[in-house]
């Protein structure tokens, strides 16, 4: 029974674009003009913490109107570890897609077990499916209860985009461990993992012309202090790029493998 809502919402992230935009007084997180303005002259009075805890209560939200709504466990799928996906679609040669297999495949063909990709955070959150293809695009185990959950860009987008993107998938996880005996689980792996560091990964040029240092402190510092207050968990954010001298798609799968091992702050 929904409380607040008389529906619940269509999906989980419902108008978290929208404020991020508002509070960082621009027109779109979309735009890549928004972030080199930005760039070019950080707001003054930007928090971090401020940012953070808004758009998480939004989040927050849409969650429980979501979760009230069900009349059933969403999918087991959600937070799966470790079921790498390797091939890729004829239809979806898009340079993110071909890359993350790539380093999937030659990480699987060293016999490693520390990549997995789309992870499913989603399905069945949401009562008609609308969340169900979100997933986060690659997950490192660093230990046994530490992950970075990877946003992955090569050419798409933009870097504030990026961010707000693996924030919503960040935001996810702290509910989902918070809710997991409710949502079956308890189970998993990622779910009752203690350390989670949010990160984008891209090209060098991907970033060309842009100081996000205040940007990428004010997230880190932002998710540290929600990890630490909803779950006593470690939450970090950070913006990473490949060695400059990696190109995709002009190299072959274990240079990709290398490429994302060698992989620095921005």
């Amino acid at each position: 029974m929904l409380s607040a809502r008389t529906a619940a919402p269509l999906s989980l992230f419902d108008g978290v674009d929208r404020l991020a935009a508002s509070q960082l007084k621009i027109a779109s997180i979309k735009h890549r003009s928004a972030i080199q303005g930005l760039s070019r002259m950080p707001p003054a009075t930007f928090n971090g913490e401020r940012f953070v805890r808004g758009l998480f209560g939004l989040v927050a939200e849409n969650w429980l109107g979501c979760i009230g709504a069900l009349t059933r466990l969403p999918s087991h799928e959600n937070w799966r570890w470790f079921d790498p996906k390797c091939d890729h679609a004829d239809h979806n040669s898009s340079p993110e897609v071909t890359l993350e297999r790539a380093i999937v495949r030659a990480a699987r063909s060293q016999g490693r077990e520390d990549w997995s990709n789309q992870v499913p955070i989603a399905s069945g959150i949401i009562a008609g499916g609308g969340d169900r293809r979100r997933a986060i695009d690659l997950v490192h185990r660093r230990s046994l209860d530490a992950f970075d959950f990877v946003e992955l860009k090569v050419g798409s987008d933009n870097a504030l985009y990026a961010a707000v993107e693996i924030l919503k998938y960040g935001f996810v996880w702290l509910l989902s461990r918070e809710y997991r005996a409710r949502l079956g689980y308890s189970d998993k792996l990622l779910v009752e993992a203690s350390d989670v560091r949010l990160s984008v990964l891209a090209p060098h040029t991907y970033y060309s012309g842009l100081a996000l240092d205040w940007f990428e402190a004010g997230l880190s510092q932002g998710v540290a202090a929600l990890g630490a207050e909803r779950q006593k968990v470690r939450l970090s954010f950070a913006f990473e790029a490949f060695p400059k001298s990696f190109v995709w798609p002009d190299t072959d799968l274990m240079a990709a493998l290398s490429a994302i091992d060698d992989r620095t702050r921005v």
